[in-house]
């Protein structure tokens, strides 16, 4: 089973690097065992371009900031499914701003192989507009168990085959 990590966000601002900052995280404490499978990147992109880069992978696990969501550093976990539902207004918008499911859909309908699970992980940050490296108290205190339920969700049994990936 072919998995990926995409740390979503920009380190240039404060907390929205979040993403690329756990990504770091589960890198530096992936088992050996996974290292074949598992690829881990980093990556400030939507729409297409993220389906674009989910492409020839199995599972996706993808790493994200939420803005008024709870407070800063809650840590939420969807699927794609139910990330679709939330955003179901932006469904219809133009290529720009397409979600998600949307671009996934284009992909599939096109022939392009892609994930069959999509998980979301994604703390609560409180802004995304001021300059600076580095994340605050409650984000950094939410990296180590947003790493953990990234590497849980990577060792998970893959139910189609019966595979177990670690």
């Amino acid at each position: 089973m072919r998995q990926i990590v995409i740390g979503l966000g920009n380190p240039l601002l404060g907390d929205d690097g979040i993403g690329p900052r756990v990504a770091e995280e589960v890198d530096r404490l992936l088992p050996d065992e996974l290292r074949s499978t598992v690829h881990i990147t980093e990556a400030a992109v939507g729409g297409l371009r993220l389906a674009e880069l989910m492409t020839d992978y199995d599972r996706v696990i993808l790493i994200d900031a939420l803005l008024d969501v709870g407070p800063a550093g809650s840590i939420h976990e969807w699927d794609l499914e139910e990330l679709d539902a939330a955003s179901q207004p932006q469904r219809y918008a133009c290529a720009h701003d397409t979600t998600l499911a949307t671009a996934l859909e284009l992909h599939r309908s096109l022939g392009v192989p892609g994930p069959n699970e999509v998980h979301i992980l994604a703390a609560t940050i409180d802004e995304v507009d001021t300059f600076g490296c580095g994340l605050s108290g409650p984000l950094e205190r939410a990296v180590p168990e947003l790493a953990r339920r990234a590497l849980g969700l990577l060792s998970r049994v893959d139910t189609e085959n019966d595979e177990v990936t670690i």
